[in-house]
């Protein structure tokens, strides 16, 4: 037998699963709050490991509400669903079967934790709408009716802060019951789970077992509600491992990442636990360095464990403030860490978008929940709210605030992956609307994490003190970090051995028309030992060119032999930092920007758009007729659509298959009124707005 500490303090419990506009399985939290007497430190009300013949098993039970008439394919009415017995093991075994909580907590903890489980073989239907704590009574009162021996599910017991395995034979209190409902209405009382049954009062056993009534977990409580039953197989598992989160960790939620994130929402989390989890409960022993220049090579994190923890200050390897380096090469199918971009908020069990290093800065780290934050390879800044978009209808009023990086903020700002970063009309509001490269406004997922927050050779490998993101943490530091490859990093510790690393990669570069020509502008280098900045151009696709050179106190630069009104131009623009030993930067990211004067383009042939562009009307007022340009990058079904400010729809322009290059609709608005018009573009899920102005 094998005794497991637990300490014992809990405040908020949270969970799972309600739908936001335009996309399903959104995930919003319940909460409360309890402190127990004497507690000081936090710990695990159930345990985290296992021992050979030891097992923590698990009933899940399935109901439905009796007035529940939705009719829905995942979980049809009136049975279990297809996916019933594919959830958890019946049996402990060295190999669980996928999309099951036995592999996933398998695959956690590395072997050391054996989570299975029964499922009750029946359907119970809850004759009456009422509150979740109520009909969890009715459904205990159906199991007890017809389960004869309720001793397999007591096999653990909690003596003077340990938990001890005791097979058939714990405490009397049933270690874990889970009943999910297919769907119910308000009159439930539960946005989506809950790591409670909140029953009224203990409820007793035929045979003397307990499920323990009150709401909040403990060491003899264990059970989780859930109504997220429609949310398919692979959410639900995600969705019932934070739950049970909440009795391994306590009951409140890290603020980004992993599995117990719940601020705002536990599903912009990355579905498996990070390291920081991962290591409170003894699964991986991440890696601290002891030298400057020290080189750690690092595996797939979620099949091996491997992680980077670099204490701040470096030399304080007990500091509760603290890097912590992952290797995301999303190998498992649990590795979620990236669900923006084009995988647009849905959970991808083959992609390997969003793979490199994450580095996460951990402050509090002894507590549950410490702080976490991202040093996001493409900047951490502070936002500013610039106006409204046209999102349509499904969203509140059709409308979502759009921000900016309004400046840079190493210490304290944030990357684009947080996600609330807006106090908009009397609430706080997601950042569910970025702006691409080309200019154009759409509505992303990159909330959910997307293809720059990593570091990877080529796009952004160092993390330094004048670096963004930066290794800024509350002050300065001198800590480094360079990648040498994909899959390895040097960690230096003095500000020597950050100078001898090249310049950071430029961050922000924005372009402007004055005149008929290009316009650069970017955000200052802080290198002590910056020389300047190297200028590229790229035309209509072809190698960037040196194009020329500013010193490091000029921020600014005119293209003087460009010409944007010449029809079909196409420039690519690219920055590089230098510093004084002439050693370069990676490239910054690219601005682009195509000739404002339109030409028409059709057809498809070799010069196929790299993305799916709505360009801004032509001309702009107009009156009665304008041009409308799109690019569309791979064949499909397009739609164009006019609607008025109001989101009523006032003409579809375009319901048909466009093959990939360059097109253009004529819109004439003769009949209308003067006033701002919206106009949409749809296809392949990717979906963007611009606003026009009709001018009477």
């Amino acid at each position: 037998m094998k005794k497991r500490f637990l300490l014992t303090v809990i405040s908020f419990v949270f969970i799972v699963a309600q739908n936001f506009s335009q996309t399903n399985n959104q995930i919003v939290c319940e909460t409360t709050s309890v402190t127990e007497p004497g507690s000081n430190v936090w710990g695990k009300y159930k345990p985290a490991q296992t021992e050979s013949g030891e097992y923590f098993r698990i009933l899940i039970v399935y109901a439905q509400f009796a007035s529940d008439n939705l009719q829905d394919s995942v979980w049809p009415l009136n049975q279990l669903p297809s996916w019933a017995n594919n959830i958890v093991a019946t049996n402990v075994s060295s190999s669980y079967p996928e999309q099951t909580l036995s592999d996933y907590f398998d695959k956690a903890s590395l072997g050391k934790f054996d989570f299975i489980g029964d499922v009750y073989q029946s359907l119970i239907i809850v004759p009456s709408d009422t509150s979740y704590g109520s009909a969890n009574q009715y459904v205990i009162g159906q199991l007890n009716n017809n389960i004869q021996d309720f001793s397999r599910y007591d096999n653990w017991k909690y003596q003077n802060g340990n938990f001890i395995f005791s097979e058939a034979d714990g405490d009397h209190y049933i270690d874990m019951l889970i009943v999910m409902y297919r769907n119910a209405d308000t009159y439930i009382q539960l946005a989506g789970g809950i790591a409670t049954l909140n029953l009224s009062q203990d409820f007793i056993t035929h045979d003397n077992f307990i499920f323990s009534g009150g709401y909040s977990p403990s060491t003899t409580r264990g059970g989780i509600t859930s109504r997220a039953g429609l949310s398919g197989r692979f959410k639900i598992v995600g969705h019932l491992a934070h739950e049970f989160g909440h009795y391994l960790f306590g009951g409140d939620h890290t603020s980004l990442g992993g599995l117990m994130m719940g601020y705002p929402y536990p599903y912009l989390g990355s579905y498996m636990m990070n390291a920081w989890e991962r290591a409170k409960l003894g699964y991986i022993i991440p890696t601290i360095p002891s030298i400057d220049g020290g080189t750690t090579n690092l595996g797939d994190f979620v099949n091996t464990g491997d992680a980077i923890k670099i204490p701040i200050p470096f030399n304080n390897p007990s500091s509760t403030t603290y890097f912590l380096v992952e290797n995301h090469k999303r190998e498992s199918i649990y590795d979620q860490i990236m669900r923006g971009g084009p995988l647009n908020g849905e959970y991808n069990l083959t992609t390997t978008l969003g793979s490199g290093i994450y580095v996460w800065v951990i402050t509090g780290g002894s507590n549950y929940p410490p702080n976490i934050n991202i040093k996001s390879a493409d900047g951490s800044w502070n936002w500013q709210y610039v106006g409204d978009y046209y999102a349509g209808p499904g969203w509140a009023n059709g409308y979502l605030p759009k921000t900016i990086k309004s400046a840079v903020n190493r210490n304290t700002g944030k990357s684009d992956r947080w996600s609330w970063n807006i106090y908009w009309n009397n609430h706080w509001e997601s950042k569910w609307v970025d702006v691409g490269q080309t200019g154009q406004w759409s509505i992303t997922r990159n909330c959910m994490g997307d293809e720059t927050d990593p570091f990877n050779i080529g796009y952004n490998e160092l993390l330094t003190p004048w670096s963004n993101s930066s290794s800024y943490v509350n002050g300065t530091t001198n800590i480094s970090m360079k990648l040498i490859d994909n899959n390895t990093v040097k960690i230096y510790s003095s500000i020597d051995s950050a100078l001898a690393l090249p310049p950071s990669k430029p961050q922000n570069l924005k372009l402007n028309v004055v005149n008929n020509h290009p316009v650069l502008t970017w955000e200052a280098n802080i290198e002590p030992d910056l020389a300047g900045y190297n200028i590229y151009r790229s035309e209509n696709g072809y190698t960037p060119q040196l194009l020329g050179y500013v010193t490091k106190k000029i921020r600014t630069y005119t293209d003087y032999t460009a010409n944007t009104s010449i029809p079909s131009d196409h420039y690519d623009y690219t920055i590089k930092s230098k510093d004084n030993a002439a050693l370069l930067s990676l490239q910054s990211d690219k601005v682009s920007i195509m000739a404002l004067a339109p030409k028409i383009r059709t057809g498809s042939g070799e010069n196929v758009p790299s993305e799916y562009i709505l360009e801004q009307n032509y001309p702009n007022p107009f009156n009665p007729t304008t041009l409308l340009n799109y690019s569309v990058k791979e064949a499909g079904l397009v739609k164009i659509k006019v609607y008025d400010v109001l989101g009523s729809e006032i003409v579809e322009l375009i319901n048909e298959t466009k093959e990939a290059g360059y097109h253009s609709v004529e819109f004439n608005a003769s009949n209308l009124p003067s006033g701002v018009y919206i106009y949409t573009l749809q296809v392949n899920g990717f979906s963007t707005s611009q606003k026009m102005l009709l001018l009477k």
